[in-house]
């Protein structure tokens, strides 16, 4: 009994730390704001895509009606991880330039 509560706990917070996780496109979005007479939420906000959007990624129009950055480079070797995007890092980027939050898509 007392193994299988140890388990989920352990569990439990392996998952949590791993709340982070890489990216190829993201994009940032603003929240809470007045636009043609209505409070607007989880708008995508281009400018602040692109600013968010530092070397080495690629602003751009992705299948989306608005701009994402693109980063994402496969490494040759095994051992080397791949450039992508932290998701967490990105929404603090995305918060560093004005927008509420970041989201992102492609999972690898």
């Amino acid at each position: 009994m007392k193994l299988s509560i140890i388990a989920t706990i352990v569990a439990v917070a392996i998952t949590s730390t791993e709340a982070c996780a890489k990216y190829k496109t993201c994009w940032c979005e603003r929240s809470n704001f007045m636009y043609e007479g209505r409070l607007q939420d989880n708008i995508p906000w281009d400018e602040d895509t692109v600013k968010a959007c530092v070397d080495p990624g690629t602003a751009g129009y992705y299948g989306q009606n608005f701009k994402e950055c693109h980063r994402y480079k496969k490494s040759f070797f095994a051992f080397i991880p791949s450039k992508a995007i932290n998701n967490c890092d990105w929404t603090k980027k995305c918060q560093s330039v004005g927008a509420t939050t970041g989201y992102c898509r492609e999972k690898i």
